[in-house]
C-alpha cells in the first residue's frame, strides 16, 4: 500500500515537472540585468564557454533543467544558461525600443498621412480648379444658347407673322376666288340675258321694219293715189279751159 502511494507520488511530482517544464517550452526569455551571461554546452561550470550573452539578449527556452535552461539564439545556436538570470518579463530597454519602433511606426504614418493630405489638398485644387473653369465654360455655354435662342424667338416671331399674313392672303384670295366665281356666274347670267335679248331685239326689230314697211307702203300707196286723183282732176280743168 505504501509502495502505491510512493510511487503515486513520485508520478504526480513528474507529471508536475514534466509540465511545467513543457509549459516554458518555446516561451521567450530575456537575460535579465548583469554585464555578461555565459552560454555553456552543458548545463554547468565544467562545460565549455560557446559565447556570451548582454543584458537583455532573447532566448527561445528548449529544456528546463535544475539550474539551467537549454536555449536558442536568434542566430541559432543553442546551449544551456543559468536560469537565475534569465527572466520572462519584458525589458524595459526593450519597451522602450519597442515603443520607439512604434513611435517611429507612428511618425512614418503621420508623415505618410501629411503626405497623403498634401497629395488631396492639391487633388483638391486641381479639380476645384477644373471644376471652377467648367463652370465657366458651362456659362459661356449658356450665355450664347440663352442669346441663340432669343434670335430664335425673334426669327419665330417674324414667321409666325409671315405665316398669319399667309393664311389672311389665302383666305384673301379664296374670298376672290369665291367672288371671282361668282362674278363669272353672273356674267354668264348676263350674257344669257343679253343673248335673250339680242334675240328680243332682233324680233322687234324685224317686226317694226315689217311694220314700218308697211305703213310707209301703205303711205306711198295712199299718196300715189291721192297723186293719181289729183292729176286727173288737172288734166279735166285744162281741158275745160282748153275748150
Amino acid at each position: 500500500m505504501r509502495r502505491k502511494i510512493t510511487w503515486y507520488l513520485i508520478l504526480l511530482l513528474f507529471t508536475y515537472v514534466f509540465i511545467g517544464s513543457a509549459a516554458l517550452y518555446g516561451e521567450t526569455g530575456y537575460v535579465s540585468d548583469m554585464l555578461i551571461l555565459t552560454l555553456r554546452e552543458g548545463p554547468g561550470r565544467e562545460h565549455n564557454v560557446i559565447r556570451t550573452l548582454k543584458s537583455n539578449d532573447e532566448v527561445e527556452i528548449l529544456e528546463e533543467g535544475e539550474k539551467y535552461y537549454n536555449v536558442r539564439l536568434n542566430s541559432g545556436e543553442t546551449g544551456w544558461v543559468q536560469k537565475q538570470y534569465i527572466t520572462f518579463e519584458l525589458p524595459s530597454t526593450r519597451i522602450i525600443a519597442r515603443l520607439k519602433k512604434k513611435t517611429a511606426g507612428l511618425e512614418q504614418q503621420n508623415s505618410d498621412l501629411e503626405e497623403e493630405k498634401r497629395r488631396l489638398v492639391e487633388t483638391f485644387t486641381e479639380e476645384q480648379q477644373q471644376y471652377q473653369a467648367r463652370i465657366a465654360e458651362l456659362e459661356t455655354s449658356l450665355e450664347k444658347a440663352m442669346e441663340k435662342n432669343r434670335v430664335l424667338s425673334g426669327e419665330m416671331d417674324k414667321t409666325k407673322e409671315k405665316y398669319e399674313a399667309l393664311v389672311k392672303d389665302a383666305s384673301d384670295i379664296v374670298t376672290m376666288k369665291n367672288k371671282n366665281k361668282r362674278l363669272q356666274q353672273e356674267n354668264a347670267e348676263l350674257l344669257q340675258q343679253v343673248k335673250a335679248h339680242r334675240g328680243e331685239g332682233k324680233n322687234m326689230l324685224k317686226t317694226g321694219f315689217i311694220k314700218w314697211f308697211l305703213a310707209g307702203g301703205g303711205m306711198l300707196f295712199f299718196g300715189w293715189l291721192i297723186g293719181r286723183s289729183m292729176s286727173g282732176k288737172t288734166r279735166k280743168r285744162s281741158r275745160g279751159l282748153l275748150d
